[in-house]
Protein backbone atom coordinates (compact mmCIF):
# COMPACT_ATOMS: atom_id res chain seq x y z
CA UNK A 1 0.00 0.00 0.00
CA UNK A 2 0.84 3.85 -0.84
CA UNK A 3 2.25 5.53 2.30
CA UNK A 4 1.33 9.11 0.90
CA UNK A 5 -2.21 8.49 0.62
CA UNK A 6 -4.63 11.58 1.37
CA UNK A 7 -7.48 11.75 3.56
CA UNK A 8 -10.40 14.25 3.85
CA UNK A 9 -11.65 14.61 7.47
CA UNK A 10 -14.76 16.72 8.46
CA UNK A 11 -14.06 17.71 12.26
CA UNK A 12 -17.10 18.34 13.38
CA UNK A 13 -19.19 19.55 16.53
CA UNK A 14 -21.20 16.70 16.88
CA UNK A 15 -19.88 13.59 14.58
CA UNK A 16 -16.42 13.28 12.58
CA UNK A 17 -15.81 11.40 9.56
CA UNK A 18 -12.96 10.06 7.76
CA UNK A 19 -13.56 9.89 3.78
CA UNK A 20 -11.58 9.02 0.88
CA UNK A 21 -11.97 8.75 -3.26
CA UNK A 22 -12.58 5.19 -4.06
CA UNK A 23 -12.61 5.32 -8.44
CA UNK A 24 -14.91 7.99 -9.34
CA UNK A 25 -17.01 8.81 -6.01
CA UNK A 26 -16.02 9.94 -2.65
CA UNK A 27 -16.64 7.38 0.12
CA UNK A 28 -16.88 7.29 3.98
CA UNK A 29 -14.35 4.81 6.11
CA UNK A 30 -16.46 3.39 8.63
CA UNK A 31 -15.19 2.97 12.27
CA UNK A 32 -14.89 -0.48 14.25
CA UNK A 33 -18.66 -0.31 15.02
CA UNK A 34 -19.44 -0.11 11.34
CA UNK A 35 -20.90 3.49 11.94
CA UNK A 36 -19.60 5.82 9.36
CA UNK A 37 -20.27 8.97 12.24
CA UNK A 38 -17.64 9.22 14.56
CA UNK A 39 -19.41 11.41 17.73
CA UNK A 40 -17.00 14.29 19.00
CA UNK A 41 -16.91 12.96 22.59
CA UNK A 42 -13.86 11.89 24.13
CA UNK A 43 -13.79 10.83 28.17
CA UNK A 44 -11.29 9.06 30.34
CA UNK A 45 -12.04 5.85 31.38
CA UNK A 46 -10.86 4.65 35.60
CA UNK A 47 -7.70 4.11 34.21
CA UNK A 48 -7.37 7.96 32.71
CA UNK A 49 -7.03 6.60 29.10
CA UNK A 50 -8.88 8.44 26.64
CA UNK A 51 -12.47 6.87 24.94
CA UNK A 52 -13.52 8.14 21.46
CA UNK A 53 -16.64 8.06 19.87
CA UNK A 54 -20.01 6.29 20.56
CA UNK A 55 -18.16 4.30 23.46
CA UNK A 56 -17.65 7.91 25.18
CA UNK A 57 -21.01 8.93 25.21
CA UNK A 58 -21.61 7.04 28.48
CA UNK A 59 -19.57 8.81 30.52
CA UNK A 60 -21.51 11.76 30.11
CA UNK A 61 -24.38 10.27 32.11
CA UNK A 62 -22.25 8.23 34.28
CA UNK A 63 -19.33 10.58 35.18
CA UNK A 64 -20.01 13.47 33.02
CA UNK A 65 -16.70 15.44 34.96
CA UNK A 66 -14.47 12.64 32.79
CA UNK A 67 -16.11 13.94 29.37
CA UNK A 68 -15.93 16.24 27.07
CA UNK A 69 -18.02 16.90 24.00
CA UNK A 70 -18.55 20.02 21.40
CA UNK A 71 -14.86 21.01 21.73
CA UNK A 72 -14.95 22.52 18.39
CA UNK A 73 -16.80 25.80 19.85
CA UNK A 74 -13.63 26.19 22.32
CA UNK A 75 -11.10 25.97 19.33
CA UNK A 76 -9.12 29.30 19.41
CA UNK A 77 -11.27 30.85 21.83
CA UNK A 78 -10.13 32.25 24.99
CA UNK A 79 -11.51 32.28 28.75
CA UNK A 80 -13.79 35.25 28.02
CA UNK A 81 -15.49 33.64 25.18
CA UNK A 82 -16.70 30.61 26.90
CA UNK A 83 -18.10 31.69 30.34
CA UNK A 84 -21.88 31.53 29.27
CA UNK A 85 -21.54 27.96 27.28
CA UNK A 86 -19.81 26.82 30.37
CA UNK A 87 -23.07 27.06 32.52
CA UNK A 88 -24.46 24.03 30.32
CA UNK A 89 -21.49 22.14 30.11
CA UNK A 90 -20.69 19.05 32.15
CA UNK A 91 -17.05 19.90 32.29
CA UNK A 92 -14.95 22.99 33.53
CA UNK A 93 -11.66 24.52 33.10
CA UNK A 94 -8.42 23.89 34.90
CA UNK A 95 -8.44 25.79 38.22
CA UNK A 96 -5.43 27.70 38.10
CA UNK A 97 -6.29 29.51 34.31
CA UNK A 98 -5.35 32.79 33.77
CA UNK A 99 -6.80 35.23 31.58
CA UNK A 100 -5.14 35.24 28.08
CA UNK A 101 -4.23 31.90 28.58
CA UNK A 102 -4.95 28.86 26.28
CA UNK A 103 -7.78 27.13 27.54
CA UNK A 104 -7.38 24.14 29.47
CA UNK A 105 -9.89 21.72 29.98
CA UNK A 106 -9.98 19.65 33.35
CA UNK A 107 -11.04 15.85 32.73
CA UNK A 108 -10.62 13.97 36.06
CA UNK A 109 -7.20 14.39 37.17
CA UNK A 110 -5.77 15.93 33.92
CA UNK A 111 -5.90 18.76 32.02
CA UNK A 112 -6.04 19.28 27.53
CA UNK A 113 -6.41 22.03 25.35
CA UNK A 114 -9.20 22.06 23.04
CA UNK A 115 -6.87 21.07 20.39
CA UNK A 116 -5.08 18.22 22.30
CA UNK A 117 -8.71 17.01 22.39
CA UNK A 118 -9.00 17.09 18.56
CA UNK A 119 -6.21 15.43 18.45
CA UNK A 120 -7.43 12.39 20.25
CA UNK A 121 -10.39 12.33 17.88
CA UNK A 122 -8.36 12.34 14.87
CA UNK A 123 -6.24 10.32 15.48
CA UNK A 124 -9.16 7.80 15.85
CA UNK A 125 -10.27 8.82 12.77
CA UNK A 126 -7.10 8.43 11.59
CA UNK A 127 -6.53 4.72 12.84
CA UNK A 128 -9.99 3.89 11.18
CA UNK A 129 -8.76 4.97 8.22
CA UNK A 130 -5.42 3.18 8.36
CA UNK A 131 -6.93 -0.29 9.43
CA UNK A 132 -9.14 0.38 6.30
CA UNK A 133 -6.11 1.04 3.92
CA UNK A 134 -4.04 -1.48 5.61
CA UNK A 135 -0.83 1.03 5.90
CA UNK A 136 -0.21 4.05 7.40
CA UNK A 137 -1.72 7.09 7.00
CA UNK A 138 -0.29 10.96 7.58
CA UNK A 139 -1.63 13.49 5.27
CA UNK A 140 -5.23 14.74 5.53
CA UNK A 141 -7.31 18.05 3.89
CA UNK A 142 -9.07 18.88 7.17
CA UNK A 143 -12.71 21.00 7.46
CA UNK A 144 -13.63 23.68 8.85
CA UNK A 145 -16.05 26.74 9.16
CA UNK A 146 -15.81 29.22 6.44
CA UNK A 147 -15.79 32.26 9.53
CA UNK A 148 -13.58 30.78 11.72
CA UNK A 149 -11.26 33.20 12.18
CA UNK A 150 -7.02 32.77 12.06
CA UNK A 151 -6.56 31.43 15.70
CA UNK A 152 -9.34 28.98 15.39
CA UNK A 153 -7.69 27.63 12.09
CA UNK A 154 -4.42 27.35 13.39
CA UNK A 155 -5.57 25.30 16.74
CA UNK A 156 -7.09 23.01 14.00
CA UNK A 157 -3.68 22.72 12.57
CA UNK A 158 -2.51 22.05 15.78
CA UNK A 159 -4.81 18.98 16.31
CA UNK A 160 -3.64 17.64 12.84
CA UNK A 161 0.26 18.23 14.21
CA UNK A 162 -0.99 16.36 17.24
CA UNK A 163 -2.36 13.67 15.78
CA UNK A 164 0.82 12.58 13.58
CA UNK A 165 -0.95 14.38 10.51
CA UNK A 166 0.20 16.72 8.14
CA UNK A 167 -2.69 18.85 7.12
CA UNK A 168 -2.20 19.65 3.73
CA UNK A 169 -4.77 22.24 3.58
CA UNK A 170 -7.83 23.40 5.44
CA UNK A 171 -11.21 23.57 3.42
CA UNK A 172 -13.99 25.76 4.33
CA UNK A 173 -16.91 23.30 5.09
CA UNK A 174 -19.60 24.67 2.75
CA UNK A 175 -16.97 24.73 0.16
CA UNK A 176 -15.79 21.22 0.51
CA UNK A 177 -19.74 20.48 0.27
CA UNK A 178 -20.35 22.29 -3.10
CA UNK A 179 -17.51 19.94 -4.63
CA UNK A 180 -19.13 16.43 -3.41
CA UNK A 181 -22.30 18.73 -4.84
CA UNK A 182 -21.09 19.50 -7.83
CA UNK A 183 -19.32 15.94 -8.53
CA UNK A 184 -22.74 14.62 -7.94
CA UNK A 185 -24.32 16.70 -10.12
CA UNK A 186 -21.86 17.50 -12.93
CA UNK A 187 -23.77 21.11 -13.51
CA UNK A 188 -22.98 24.41 -14.31
CA UNK A 189 -24.89 27.48 -12.43
CA UNK A 190 -24.77 29.50 -8.79
CA UNK A 191 -25.41 27.61 -5.99
CA UNK A 192 -25.93 28.56 -1.76
CA UNK A 193 -24.51 26.38 0.60
CA UNK A 194 -26.37 26.45 3.64
CA UNK A 195 -24.43 24.76 6.02
CA UNK A 196 -26.07 24.94 9.80
CA UNK A 197 -23.98 21.75 12.00
CA UNK A 198 -23.86 21.52 15.31
CA UNK A 199 -22.08 24.08 16.74
CA UNK A 200 -21.51 26.84 13.90
CA UNK A 201 -23.18 28.48 10.70
CA UNK A 202 -21.87 28.98 7.57
CA UNK A 203 -23.22 30.52 4.27
CA UNK A 204 -21.29 30.42 0.82
CA UNK A 205 -22.31 31.61 -2.36
CA UNK A 206 -20.23 29.50 -5.58
CA UNK A 207 -19.75 29.85 -9.13
CA UNK A 208 -19.64 26.26 -10.91
CA UNK A 209 -18.25 26.77 -14.32
CA UNK A 210 -16.53 23.77 -16.03
CA UNK A 211 -15.17 21.93 -13.09
CA UNK A 212 -14.04 25.24 -11.55
CA UNK A 213 -15.66 26.37 -8.20
CA UNK A 214 -15.19 29.58 -7.46
CA UNK A 215 -16.25 31.58 -4.26
CA UNK A 216 -18.04 34.49 -4.71
CA UNK A 217 -18.73 35.29 -1.15
CA UNK A 218 -19.09 33.38 2.58
CA UNK A 219 -20.56 34.75 5.64
CA UNK A 220 -21.60 33.19 8.95
CA UNK A 221 -21.87 32.78 12.63
CA UNK A 222 -19.13 30.81 14.86
CA UNK A 223 -21.25 30.10 17.82
CA UNK A 224 -24.44 29.23 16.30
CA UNK A 225 -25.55 25.58 15.83
CA UNK A 226 -27.57 22.69 17.04
CA UNK A 227 -25.92 22.87 20.02
CA UNK A 228 -27.78 26.18 20.65
CA UNK A 229 -31.15 24.31 20.14
CA UNK A 230 -30.60 21.84 22.83
CA UNK A 231 -29.28 24.33 25.59
CA UNK A 232 -32.09 26.21 24.81
CA UNK A 233 -34.83 23.02 25.39
CA UNK A 234 -32.65 22.24 28.59
CA UNK A 235 -32.83 25.72 30.17
CA UNK A 236 -36.60 25.26 29.82
CA UNK A 237 -36.48 22.03 31.04
CA UNK A 238 -34.58 23.08 34.07
CA UNK A 239 -37.09 25.80 34.71
CA UNK A 240 -39.92 23.08 34.86
CA UNK A 241 -38.14 20.64 36.78
CA UNK A 242 -37.42 23.89 39.33
CA UNK A 243 -40.79 25.59 39.41
CA UNK A 244 -43.45 21.71 39.36
CA UNK A 245 -40.97 19.90 41.41
CA UNK A 246 -39.13 22.60 43.41
CA UNK A 247 -35.58 21.01 42.45
CA UNK A 248 -32.51 23.41 41.10
CA UNK A 249 -30.71 20.99 38.97
CA UNK A 250 -28.57 22.94 37.37
CA UNK A 251 -25.25 22.65 39.34
CA UNK A 252 -25.86 18.54 38.76
CA UNK A 253 -24.07 17.65 35.59
CA UNK A 254 -25.45 14.47 35.77
CA UNK A 255 -29.25 15.30 35.63
CA UNK A 256 -28.16 18.11 33.12
CA UNK A 257 -26.85 15.29 30.81
CA UNK A 258 -29.66 13.48 31.47
CA UNK A 259 -31.94 16.03 30.24
CA UNK A 260 -29.89 17.18 27.33
CA UNK A 261 -29.91 13.27 26.09
CA UNK A 262 -33.75 13.61 26.00
CA UNK A 263 -33.91 16.80 24.76
CA UNK A 264 -31.49 15.28 21.28
CA UNK A 265 -33.82 12.42 21.00
CA UNK A 266 -37.44 14.52 20.82
CA UNK A 267 -35.41 17.01 18.59
CA UNK A 268 -34.69 14.49 16.30
CA UNK A 269 -38.10 12.88 16.18
CA UNK A 270 -39.60 16.60 15.92
CA UNK A 271 -38.49 16.30 12.09
CA UNK A 272 -40.48 13.49 11.37
CA UNK A 273 -42.57 13.09 14.04
CA UNK A 274 -45.69 15.96 15.12
CA UNK A 275 -45.04 15.54 18.82
CA UNK A 276 -42.46 13.88 21.01
CA UNK A 277 -41.81 13.47 24.96
CA UNK A 278 -39.46 14.28 27.35
CA UNK A 279 -39.01 11.33 29.48
CA UNK A 280 -35.83 11.85 32.42
CA UNK A 281 -35.74 9.73 35.38
CA UNK A 282 -34.52 11.94 38.37
CA UNK A 283 -33.22 10.99 41.88
CA UNK A 284 -35.71 10.26 44.61
CA UNK A 285 -37.50 8.22 41.66
CA UNK A 286 -39.45 11.54 40.63
CA UNK A 287 -39.64 11.50 36.54
CA UNK A 288 -39.93 14.96 34.24
CA UNK A 289 -42.30 14.32 31.58
CA UNK A 290 -43.46 16.83 29.09
CA UNK A 291 -45.30 16.83 25.90
CA UNK A 292 -43.89 18.51 23.17
CA UNK A 293 -45.79 19.44 19.81
CA UNK A 294 -43.77 20.28 16.44
CA UNK A 295 -45.35 23.64 16.38
CA UNK A 296 -44.25 24.37 20.26
CA UNK A 297 -40.66 22.95 19.63
CA UNK A 298 -40.57 25.79 16.09
CA UNK A 299 -42.23 28.68 18.22
CA UNK A 300 -39.37 27.96 20.64
CA UNK A 301 -36.90 27.45 17.92
CA UNK A 302 -37.46 30.72 15.91
CA UNK A 303 -35.18 33.13 17.29
CA UNK A 304 -32.38 30.72 16.32
CA UNK A 305 -32.53 30.30 13.07
CA UNK A 306 -33.61 34.07 12.43
CA UNK A 307 -30.18 34.91 13.08
CA UNK A 308 -28.94 32.40 9.88
CA UNK A 309 -30.83 35.35 8.10
CA UNK A 310 -28.45 37.97 8.22
CA UNK A 311 -25.51 36.28 7.23
CA UNK A 312 -27.36 34.92 4.32
CA UNK A 313 -28.41 38.60 2.87
CA UNK A 314 -25.17 39.67 3.43
CA UNK A 315 -23.42 37.22 1.15
CA UNK A 316 -25.95 37.56 -1.40
CA UNK A 317 -25.20 41.33 -1.13
CA UNK A 318 -21.45 40.78 -0.76
CA UNK A 319 -21.85 38.32 -4.23
CA UNK A 320 -24.03 41.57 -5.83
CA UNK A 321 -26.67 38.96 -6.34
CA UNK A 322 -30.41 38.96 -5.60
CA UNK A 323 -32.34 35.18 -4.62
CA UNK A 324 -34.14 34.86 -7.72
CA UNK A 325 -30.51 34.42 -9.63
CA UNK A 326 -29.54 31.43 -7.66
CA UNK A 327 -29.32 28.29 -9.30
CA UNK A 328 -29.73 26.07 -6.26
CA UNK A 329 -29.60 26.32 -2.43
CA UNK A 330 -27.73 22.91 -0.92
CA UNK A 331 -27.89 21.98 2.79
CA UNK A 332 -25.25 20.65 5.10
CA UNK A 333 -25.33 19.88 8.74
CA UNK A 334 -27.57 17.74 10.83
CA UNK A 335 -29.84 20.49 12.26
CA UNK A 336 -30.59 21.28 8.62
CA UNK A 337 -32.99 18.33 8.79
CA UNK A 338 -35.61 20.34 10.82
CA UNK A 339 -38.54 21.19 8.85
CA UNK A 340 -38.23 24.81 10.13
CA UNK A 341 -35.05 25.31 8.74
CA UNK A 342 -35.52 23.98 5.30
CA UNK A 343 -38.60 26.18 4.98
CA UNK A 344 -36.33 28.91 6.10
CA UNK A 345 -34.15 28.11 3.39
CA UNK A 346 -37.02 27.62 0.43
CA UNK A 347 -38.15 31.36 1.48
CA UNK A 348 -34.45 32.71 1.47
CA UNK A 349 -33.61 32.02 -1.87
CA UNK A 350 -36.95 31.20 -3.27
CA UNK A 351 -36.67 27.46 -4.27
CA UNK A 352 -36.49 24.05 -2.82
CA UNK A 353 -33.26 23.32 -1.14
CA UNK A 354 -31.45 20.48 -2.36
CA UNK A 355 -31.16 17.55 0.33
CA UNK A 356 -30.22 14.38 -1.78
CA UNK A 357 -26.69 14.58 -0.68
CA UNK A 358 -26.29 12.89 3.22
CA UNK A 359 -25.74 16.37 5.14
CA UNK A 360 -23.89 14.80 7.96
CA UNK A 361 -21.42 13.31 5.38
CA UNK A 362 -21.32 15.82 2.26
CA UNK A 363 -18.82 18.13 4.12
CA UNK A 364 -16.62 14.62 4.66
CA UNK A 365 -16.97 13.78 1.42
CA UNK A 366 -15.93 17.03 -0.57
CA UNK A 367 -12.76 16.81 1.50
CA UNK A 368 -11.91 13.22 0.03
CA UNK A 369 -12.27 15.59 -3.29
CA UNK A 370 -10.07 17.86 -2.29
CA UNK A 371 -7.87 15.66 -1.02
CA UNK A 372 -8.01 13.52 -4.60
CA UNK A 373 -7.15 16.85 -6.34
CA UNK A 374 -3.94 17.44 -4.23
CA UNK A 375 -3.06 13.74 -4.63
CA UNK A 376 -2.81 14.35 -8.34
CA UNK A 377 -6.28 13.32 -9.00
CA UNK A 378 -8.54 10.89 -10.72
CA UNK A 379 -10.74 10.93 -14.09
CA UNK A 380 -13.55 12.25 -11.68
CA UNK A 381 -11.10 15.52 -10.45
CA UNK A 382 -8.37 15.98 -12.66
CA UNK A 383 -10.31 18.89 -14.38
CA UNK A 384 -11.73 20.39 -11.10
CA UNK A 385 -10.24 23.93 -9.72
CA UNK A 386 -10.94 25.38 -6.31
CA UNK A 387 -11.07 29.09 -6.03
CA UNK A 388 -11.76 29.81 -2.20
CA UNK A 389 -11.58 33.26 -0.56
CA UNK A 390 -11.02 34.55 2.74
CA UNK A 391 -13.90 35.13 5.35
CA UNK A 392 -12.40 37.37 7.19
CA UNK A 393 -10.50 40.83 6.38
CA UNK A 394 -6.82 40.86 6.80
CA UNK A 395 -4.54 43.61 8.22
CA UNK A 396 -2.23 45.24 10.44
CA UNK A 397 -2.90 47.19 13.92
CA UNK A 398 -1.35 50.80 14.05
CA UNK A 399 -1.01 52.78 16.97
CA UNK A 400 -4.40 53.96 18.46
CA UNK A 401 -5.47 49.86 18.02
CA UNK A 402 -6.88 50.49 14.80
CA UNK A 403 -6.54 47.72 12.42
CA UNK A 404 -5.87 48.74 8.78
CA UNK A 405 -7.27 46.65 6.72
CA UNK A 406 -5.30 45.07 4.29
CA UNK A 407 -6.53 42.26 2.17
CA UNK A 408 -10.69 42.44 2.66
CA UNK A 409 -12.76 39.65 3.52
CA UNK A 410 -14.08 37.65 0.30
CA UNK A 411 -10.99 38.10 -1.57
CA UNK A 412 -9.95 35.15 -3.48
CA UNK A 413 -6.89 33.03 -1.84
CA UNK A 414 -3.86 33.13 -2.15
CA UNK A 415 -3.77 36.70 -2.08
CA UNK A 416 -0.92 39.03 -1.24
CA UNK A 417 -0.94 42.61 -0.49
CA UNK A 418 1.84 45.08 0.60
CA UNK A 419 1.42 48.64 2.19
CA UNK A 420 4.01 50.73 4.03
CA UNK A 421 4.01 52.42 7.29
CA UNK A 422 5.69 54.92 8.87
CA UNK A 423 7.43 54.86 12.97
CA UNK A 424 5.29 57.01 15.56
CA UNK A 425 7.99 59.25 16.50
CA UNK A 426 11.14 60.85 14.53
CA UNK A 427 14.41 58.91 14.92
CA UNK A 428 12.46 55.88 16.67
CA UNK A 429 14.73 53.06 16.19
CA UNK A 430 12.04 50.28 16.30
CA UNK A 431 8.41 49.21 16.56
CA UNK A 432 6.54 47.12 18.90
CA UNK A 433 5.30 43.82 18.28
CA UNK A 434 2.71 43.64 20.71
CA UNK A 435 -0.78 44.29 20.26
CA UNK A 436 -2.81 47.57 21.68
CA UNK A 437 0.05 49.57 21.59
CA UNK A 438 -2.01 53.64 22.40
CA UNK A 439 -1.27 56.51 21.81
CA UNK A 440 -3.43 59.34 21.65
CA UNK A 441 -1.14 61.96 19.28
CA UNK A 442 -0.88 58.38 16.99
CA UNK A 443 -4.71 58.11 16.10
CA UNK A 444 -4.44 61.37 13.54
CA UNK A 445 -2.22 59.76 10.21
CA UNK A 446 0.79 62.21 9.81
CA UNK A 447 0.92 61.52 6.35
CA UNK A 448 -0.92 59.40 3.65
CA UNK A 449 0.95 55.96 5.53
CA UNK A 450 -0.67 55.42 9.06
CA UNK A 451 1.72 55.26 11.92
CA UNK A 452 2.47 51.43 12.57
CA UNK A 453 3.01 49.22 15.58
CA UNK A 454 4.06 46.58 12.99
CA UNK A 455 7.34 46.68 10.86
CA UNK A 456 7.58 49.64 9.14
CA UNK A 457 7.26 47.95 5.55
CA UNK A 458 4.69 44.99 6.40
CA UNK A 459 3.37 42.11 3.58
CA UNK A 460 -0.02 40.30 4.52
CA UNK A 461 -0.66 37.25 3.04
CA UNK A 462 -3.54 34.72 3.20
Amino acid sequence: MTTDRIVGIDLGTTNSLVAFMQGESPVVIPGEDGLNLVPSVVALDENNQPVIGSSARRYLIETPERAVYSVKRLMGRGVEDVQEELKLFPFRLADDLQPGEVLRIKLGDKTFTPPEISALILRQLKRNAERHFGGPVSKAVITVPAYFNDAQRQATKDAGRIAGLEVLRLVNEPTAASLAYGLDQKQNGIIAVYDLGGGTFDISILKLHDGIFEVIATNGDTHLGGDDIDNLLITIALDDIRGDMNLDLRRNAEAVQAIRKSVIEAKIALSSQASAKLDVELRGGRRYQREVTREQFEQLIQPIIDRTVGPCKQAMKDAGLKPEQIDEAVLVGGSTRIPKVRALVKELFQREPHSDLNPDEVVALGAAVQANILGGGSVATENMLLLDVTPLSLGIEVAGGVTDKIILRNSTIPASATQFYTTQIDGQANVAMCPRASSAAARKRKSKYSPATASPTSRSRA
